[in-house]
């Protein structure tokens, strides 16, 4: 047994409901509830709970809400909602079994709910995303599970007396977690040779790679991930015994023991060496509890950055060097040609789909020789945006040319009157972006030169620092 809840509140005490896995959480909730005295007061101080208990009687203030002396009713909501980011979400996935009917070796899953966590979004990063997996599927003979779970279809309840939405349980538990539950689920088809989750903003940018050639170092009873340099001093590296990965790609092998490792993960934000904040509230979520799993038992198999994923991201200053939190020397980082997937990671989440259409234009167009050196969109982009942020300056009101360029110059963050950095990428198409900054020279001779010139410098500035 582990500790598998929220604190619990008895008589002012904090205790834990105490289960098996996330499938025993009901048999633990009535086991801690049948250890309660008659007279057991008992009550929560977590936000969601908060908000629940007054449901049933709960005296509440804004910090904790209290039951009264033996009120079982009251208790049993307390202790259900404490208990409920440890079960597996109330999601539904019927006849997984029929997965195996193709023959494959390998089956990719995706999960996500971005609809239903931010439904202002109206991106269609995920369709762009999936329909990448599913050629990719299409073309080696591997199966692909979407799980869009903002289709009603996959909703369930826990039982017909605790009725818990999806909504409500996101408010507990991040949705990043989905494909932890999603790849344990999916280990009950037993029959594919390497089971894969990808995040919803990961996409194939290497279709001719087999998945099950690169990952045949994968060794059985091992999570495979690959390496983030991104985050080698951040505190999941920390905690996961000096090593840092990404879990946007995550991939086993299955078995008995890969289960045990998955529900393991899924329960290790509880544990006293663990932080209930991976749940929701912190960054990297289940990527830290995997960390600190694999920092315990050496859960995870860590591919060479490159291998799996690499990141095209703003903390890889790609598209261009001027995003904030992008450090240049990270730059060594983005994905480039050759990589079997990109990570759209990290940002502004409406910009992720135009990251994707910037790597697209890459894809397309590739980097182009400058005197000798080979120039990537980056640079060139960059290149670009200083020209423009060189005419800022101007008056936009009586300057149609100026005013081309208002998006640039707006999301400029300045100290002291200095550059600094932009609050947000601008992910304008390259030509869009070229097109404006011609406008604000006399002539398209004098624009070309001025970029010429702008780029050759850039070039040189950066030589020896980053891959140009």
């Amino acid at each position: 047994l582990q500790p598998c809840s929220t604190p619990v509140l008895v008589d002012g005490a904090e205790r834990f409901v105490e289960c098996g896995g996330p499938h025993a959480v009901d048999d633990a909730v009535f086991a801690f509830l049948g250890g309660l005295n008659d007279t057991a007061r008992v009550g929560c101080a977590t936000e969601a709970c908060v908000e629940a208990a007054p449901k049933k009687g709960a005296t509440c203030s804004d910090e904790e809400c209290t039951c009264d002396a033996g009120d079982w009713a009251c208790a049993r909501l307390v202790v259900e909602h404490a208990a409920l980011p440890a079960r597996w979400p109330p999601v539904s996935i019927k006849n997984v079994e029929q997965l195996c009917q193709n023959g494959s070796k390998v089956l990719i899953a995706s999960a996500s709910d971005g609809i239903r966590v931010a439904p202002h979004v109206t991106t269609n990063l995920r369709e762009r995303t999936w329909e990448s997996w599913r050629d990719y599927c299409l073309q080696h003979n591997y199966a692909f599970f979407p799980l869009d779970l903002s289709n009603d279809q996959y909703w369930a309840a826990y039982s017909d007396d605790l009725k818990v939405e999806l909504d409500y349980y996101l408010k507990v538990r991040s949705g990043h977690w989905h494909k932890i539950f999603l790849l344990r689920r999916l280990l009950d088809a037993d029959c594919f040779d390497f089971y894969v989750v990808v995040d919803d903003d990961v996409v194939v940018t290497a279709p001719s790679m087999q998945l099950h050639a690169i990952l045949a170092d994968l060794p059985p009873d091992y999570l495979g991930a690959g390496a983030d340099e991104n985050y080698h001093h951040h505190a999941q590296s920390q905690i996961g015994g000096g090593y840092s990965f990404n879990t946007g790609l995550l991939a086993t092998r299955g078995g008995a023991y890969a289960k045990l490792l998955l529900e393991a993960a899924w329960l290790e934000p509880f544990r006293a060496d663990g932080d209930a904040c991976w749940l929701k509230g912190c960054f990297a979520w289940d990527q830290a509890a995997v960390a600190s799993l694999h920092g315990r038992v050496g859960a995870v198999h860590v591919f060479p950055y490159r291998t799996l994923q690499s990141s095209w991201n703003a903390h890889t200053c790609a598209p261009d060097f001027f995003a904030q939190g992008c450090a240049v020397e990270n730059s060594r980082l983005a994905w480039r040609p050759g990589d079997f997937s990109a990570h759209l990671s990290g940002g502004h989440y409406i910009d992720r789909s135009h990251r994707l259409d910037l790597l697209r234009e890459y894809l397309d167009e590739g980097p182009l020789q400058v005197e000798n050196a080979s120039v990537g969109l980056s640079t060139r982009r960059t290149a670009l945006l200083e020209l423009a942020l060189a005419h800022c300056g101007r008056d936009r009101v009586v300057d149609a040319a100026r005013r081309a360029v208002d998006e640039v110059c707006d999301r400029v963050s300045r100290n002291d009157g200095r550059f600094l950095s932009f609050e947000r990428s601008v992910l304008w198409p390259t030509s869009q972006l070229r097109a404006a900054v011609v406008d604000l020279y006399p002539s398209l001779e004098e624009a070309e030169a001025a970029i010429a010139a702008r780029t050759r410098a850039l070039v040189g500035s950066l030589r020896g620092v980053v891959e140009v």
